[in-house]
Formats: C-alpha cells, sequence, structure tokens
C-alpha cells in the first residue's frame, strides 16, 4: 500500500472513532413529548445516533407548509451546483440566488397575491415583482422569494421544470411523493409551501441533513451546497437558505424567540436571535406553520420531527427544546 494512502486511511479511521466515542448530548424524550401533547401535537419521532427513542401520532403524510422552503432550496442549491451557476450570481433583477433563498431579495412578501385562488400563474407574478429594498440589506418573510426561484428554474429547464428539479436532486432521494403538491391554476408547484410528507418522510430529511448530505448509502446533496444551506447571512444571522439556526444560543444578550412568533412580529432588527439557550448551538429547523418542526443537530447527533394538528395550541420552540434538553416541564 502507498504510505500516504495508509496514513490517509489510519487518520480518517481514528477521526471516525473518536467522533463515536465522544458522548452526545443527553435528551429528555419523555418531558419533550410531554410538552408537545399539551399543545397540539399530531406526531413526534425522537431520535438520537441513529436509533428511534420515541415515535408516535398519525403516520399519514400532511401538507408540510413552509418546511417545504427548506426542501426546495436544498434541492436549488444542488441544481445551481449542477449547472455551475454561482450563488452569488445574480439571477433576476440584480438579486442573487442565494438572496432569493436567504429571503433578502428585497422583494415584497406578496402573500395576498401569490396565494390567491384567482392568480392564473405566480410564475408570472413572482417575475414582475421588484425589489422594494437593496437586494441584500433586508430580511422579509414570504413567498415571493421563493416562487421566483421555481420560476427562474421553470425558465432554464420547462414548465414543469421546478417540481422536476426538486424530485430529482432531492425528494425522490427522500421518497417523497410530488404528484399531490400544490398548484397553480397552470400545474405549477407552490415552492413555498405546499409539499406533502409523513413524519418518516421527514425523519429521513432531517436524518440527510444530519449525515452531512446522505441519505442511506448515497449522497443526496453536497456537503458543500449544505453548508451553504446553515450559514446565516448579515440581514438575518438566524436563518440560512431555508433552515432556521440556533447559532446565537451562546451569544451574551441572546434573544429566545419561537419561529412563529417572529414572522407574526416582523422585527426590525434579527441580530441576537436564537431559539433556545438550552439547545446546541448548532441546531437547525426546517419550520412549518401550525406547530411543524423538523429539529436537527449533528453535535447531538439528534433528529426531532414534531408534527402540530394546525394550529399551535401554544406550542414553542424555547419551551420545546427546554423540555428536550433540560427535561423542563417534565
Amino acid at each position: 500500500m502507498n504510505p500516504r494512502r495508509g496514513t490517509a486511511l489510519f487518520l480518517a479511521a481514528t477521526a471516525c472513532v473518536l467522533a463515536f466515542s465522544s458522548q452526545a448530548a443527553t435528551l429528555h424524550p419523555k418531558a419533550a413529548a410531554g410538552y408537545s401533547a399539551r399543545h397540539g401535537e399530531r406526531a413526534l419521532i425522537i431520535m438520537q445516533e441513529g436509533r428511534i427513542l420515541l415515535e408516535r401520532g398519525d403516520t399519514r403524510p400532511v401538507f408540510i407548509n413552509s418546511i417545504t422552503k427548506s426542501l426546495t432550496a436544498l434541492s436549488t442549491l444542488a441544481f445551481c451546483e449542477a449547472r455551475g451557476l454561482p450563488l452569488d450570481a445574480p439571477a433576476h433583477r440584480g438579486i442573487t440566488w442565494r438572496q432569493l433563498l436567504a429571503q433578502t431579495s428585497g422583494l415584497p412578501p406578496d402573500y395576498a397575491r401569490l396565494y390567491s385562488g384567482s392568480l392564473t400563474s405566480k410564475s408570472a407574478r413572482a417575475l414582475a415583482l421588484k425589489p422594494l429594498s437593496p437586494p441584500g440589506t433586508r430580511f422579509a418573510y414570504g413567498p415571493s422569494h421563493y416562487e421566483l426561484v421555481a420560476a427562474l428554474i421553470g425558465q432554464r429547464v420547462s414548465p414543469d421544470g421546478a417540481r422536476r428539479v426538486a424530485a430529482k436532486y432531492v425528494l425522490d432521494a427522500l421518497g417523497m411523493d410530488t404528484s399531490r403538491w400544490r398548484r397553480d391554476r397552470q400545474g405549477e408547484v407552490f415552492y413555498s409551501a405546499g409539499l406533502l410528507a409523513s413524519p418518516r418522510q421527514l425523519l429521513r430529511a432531517g436524518r440527510m441533513v444530519e449525515r452531512g448530505g446522505w441519505s442511506g448509502w448515497w449522497p443526496v446533496i453536497s456537503r458543500r451546497s449544505l453548508a451553504e444551506a446553515l450559514r446565516g447571512s448579515s440581514a438575518n444571522p438566524a436563518y440560512g437558505l431555508g433552515f432556521w439556526l440556533n447559532r446565537a444560543a451562546t451569544h451574551p444578550q441572546t434573544r429566545e424567540a419561537d419561529i412563529e412568533e417572529l414572522l407574526s412580529e416582523s422585527p426590525t432588527s434579527w441580530q441576537n436571535i436564537c431559539l433556545a439557550r438550552s439547545a446546541p448551538p448548532d441546531l437547525v429547523v426546517m419550520a412549518g406553520s401550525g406547530g411543524h418542526r423538523v429539529y436537527v443537530s449533528k453535535s447531538a447527533r439528534m433528529v426531532v420531527v414534531r408534527l402540530g394538528q394546525g394550529r399551535r395550541k401554544g406550542f414553542r420552540d424555547p419551551g420545546f427544546l427546554a423540555a428536550l434538553f433540560g427535561g423542563q416541564g417534565a
């Protein structure tokens, strides 16, 4: 054997041993389950180190609301990487792919029009929108950014290109059915919301993120693209490309906040916001309205899928995570 190759293999094996011998964070499934049940739970799965500690609730697919954004962001990143499209290159009107996925494009959210049942083509609407602020300077959560991404992919691929790209790069590997994805009157899928998934499919998605882009024996998305998704912006350090981030958890004077409450408040500053000081700083979250969440922490070797019943009924990220990591409210 080549000595250099032998040394590399030895170092890799040593790194694996050290990684798996380190102590993972202690979880409190019973406390987390109690909190979840008191606040309108539909389904709950808690996995650590690849082992399911708790699983209960409805196993059927449901509309996962804005968790859709996390999955379409990953598929868009894979598409850009495959096509050689730099994330920081202009994609439309001087707006970059990164700014669209980070929701810092400057476009108005445009909820009312883009989600109107009378709208014929959301792509035409999204393409016609103009920035209200310089791209990259302001975080404004809403469907406009992701529906413009879908429109731009459709222009480059085919009328059904956005669905095909999402299926090819991410959703097929996770076993998700795109046939019932919410569509507009022209049959174009909504990249910001409207995908159906079961708790086990979401668990597979979270496990893929925890494993650095791998699902089973196959890579779904490159580590490079995944790292981009989990990077915050200067406008909102707590939001990457489709993912909410807990990186400010250890910072002094950090404010804990629930994701859905944040979006209704629309704070003027997104600095020093975290989801829970009790949770690891590397915690990332796929979040959908109605208490839908997929929590992932690589350091804790953990994936948690929690689906609500449509209404949150008091569910808050800081409370659930305090129960999960600290046993509070047991």
